[in-house]
């Protein structure tokens, strides 16, 4: 009996913690599943949001009031330090320099843009035409831009005047004739632009704003260190290329070349909204799109719950409760039995809101992933393989990192409770088995006594008769 209970003890000592192991790997895979790629696919969904370019200007101060600055880099500030020949680099500050140019040019410009009042967002959701919703369409068929009229359709397009610039780019006064545009028009093989970028040799899938040089793990001095980049973001399309100390010269931050060399570049870049089967996916398959992103929000908050839930189960199950028997030891063994009932209630309570938890996990990992294979068969990016390619990666990361391990998890806490709750109910059987066997042997004895008192009972009740002279005694017996 001992052996028994020493066994149930590690058994239950065990499930415990394999239980917390089991959902804790579930929810912590979940709060990261997002990856470089998956995160790109739901920034290029949010991209669809940012409002159209409309107007461009070049300024050499600062720009309009009616107008946003679109050249700008942020500079996330650095700390001291001395560099190997022992040369001291004071401090920098957060600061955003704003000015660009070009080659050819060399004089310190601002792009200045202004933005419409509608988003290619507008255009997709809805199974109506642009003349339905009484507006106008600004693109062609397969890629519409819904405006109020026509003077207002987005740009489609911008590029450097090279020959210009080639020519007389040191004695140009008229900095509006340096760059050539391009409206969306009913010949549009592309949807309008959607945001210009100073970055490095390439722009990251993930956007951050402080990219320095995401392809090195250089400028540790920085305030916020590079992001590591992986994957470049083809959508990105390079405009023109300066270098660095020559951007931080226009920008009057010479100083910053002290803190990351200057010989590297710096890039302008262009984006257009991504691609995307309009005639085929306008409407509710668009809305399939946000419910996805939609959904793994969901899944990240959810996760980053249950999280919790899980450590508030580790410290309560697995370090709470089980040193209550020992503080608690000068107690009756009464309360000790109202004890471990309460801890199987804490546990079962515990144990089913984790499970609970993930089963509505499973769930809208499951409508995602159905979203997901309905835009891939109705061809809503059959013409952007990037797209598809992420689309492909974020269902694989839902398969494996939500479903799968959702479904270990729930399984390794019905497997461990099953198998706990299995060795209580032997033990239990066999207590039941000992207390009948103990029952029926002081049954026995029970018998056997009351069988030797009636038959002593009766012998005495004889003696006394025969002393009373009511019972003749034959006389061999005397």
């Amino acid at each position: 009996m001992a052996y028994l209970k020493l066994i149930i003890g590690l058994i239950n000592a065990f499930c415990r913690v394999i239980v917390f192991v089991g959902y804790w790997w579930a929810f912590d895979s979940m709060s990261d599943f997002l990856g470089g790629d998956d995160q790109a696919f739901r920034n290029n969904i949010q991209s669809w949001q940012h409002k159209a370019i409309s107007n461009l200007s070049i300024i050499a101060g600062s720009c309009p009031n009616s107008t946003e600055t679109l050249t700008w880099f942020t500079w996330p500030g650095s700390y001291q330090f001395y560099e190997d020949n022992g040369t001291f680099v004071n401090f920098t500050l957060y600061q955003n320099l704003t000015y660009w140019t070009h080659n050819l040019l060399k004089t310190p410009i601002k792009l200045c843009g202004q933005r419409l009042n509608f988003t290619l967002e507008q255009t997709l959701q809805s199974n109506q035409s642009c003349q339905e919703r009484n507006l106008v369409n600004c693109g062609s068929e397969d890629y519409p831009f819904c405006a109020a009229n026509l003077t207002q359709c987005p740009i489609e397009d911008f590029q450097w005047n090279d020959k210009l610039l080639t020519s007389n780019g040191s004695n140009i006064t008229n900095l509006s004739q340096v760059i050539n545009f391009t409206y969306s028009n009913n010949k549009s093989t592309k949807f309008p632009m959607s945001d210009i970028r100073i970055d490095t040799n390439f722009v990251c899938l993930v956007s951050n704003i402080y990219n320095l040089y995401p392809d090195e793990s250089e400028a540790s001095q920085l305030v916020v260190p590079p992001q590591k980049c992986d994957i470049p973001d083809l959508s990105y399309v390079e405009l023109n290329t300066i270098t660095t100390e020559l951007f931080f010269t226009i920008n009057n931050a010479k100083n910053l070349d002290a803190v990351v060399d200057g010989e590297k570049n710096k890039t302008l870049f262009r984006q257009n909204y991504f691609n995307y089967n309009f005639s085929r996916c306008g409407g509710d398959p668009y809305n399939w799109i946000i419910q996805v992103r939609q959904l793994t929000d969901t899944i990240i908050t959810q996760s980053n719950s249950a999280q919790i839930t899980s450590i508030i189960y580790l410290l309560i199950v697995c370090y709470i409760i089980p040193g209550i028997p020992f503080l608690c030891r000068f107690l009756p063994q009464t309360y000790m039995g109202c004890f471990l009932c309460l801890d199987y209630l804490i546990r079962i309570v515990l144990m089913m809101t984790m499970a609970g938890q993930s089963i509505v996990i499973l769930g809208n990992g499951q409508t995602a992933l159905n979203y997901l294979q309905l835009i891939l068969d109705k061809q809503c990016f059959a013409s952007d393989e990037v797209q598809l390619a992420l689309i492909s990666t974020l269902q694989d990361n839902i398969t494996t990192q939500v479903l799968i391990w959702n479904i270990i998890a729930i399984a390794i806490n019905f497997a461990a409770f099953g198998a706990e709750m299995t060795m209580w109910v032997i033990i239990a059987f066999q207590t039941i088995c000992e207390a009948l066997y103990r029952r029926c042997v002081i049954g026995k004895e029970i018998q056997d006594q009351d069988d030797i008192a009636i038959e002593m009972a009766q012998q005495q009740e004889a003696e006394a008769m025969i002393a009373q002279g009511q019972i003749d005694i034959p006389d061999g017996d005397q």
